[in-house]
């Protein structure tokens, strides 16, 4: 996919990764996942988006990691029945 087409959130996901300081992914972290959120719930139901639907998913993986190794947010699981 050429970066002119890409969606919306590749491109503000890739800033967020590139960032080397906490306060430039603290501040690029609200944009990132509102606009993974909102591209998440445009491809519902969308049997044409399974691609991207992954690419999203690994994102999601990406910036967790970068949540709770660079900026201290603690991870949470969930509690066995």
């Amino acid at each position: 996919m050429s970066p002119a087409k890409q969606p919306y959130w590749v491109f503000l996901y890739n800033d967020f990764v590139l960032q080397t300081e906490a306060g430039g992914l603290q501040a690029r972290l609200g944009p990132v996942e509102d606009a993974i959120l909102e591209r998440l719930d445009e491809l519902a139901g969308n049997s044409d988006s399974h691609a991207e639907t992954i690419a999203l998913q690994e994102a999601c993986r990406k910036i967790l990691q970068l949540k709770t190794e660079k900026l201290g947010v603690p991870l949470v699981r969930k509690r066995s029945a």
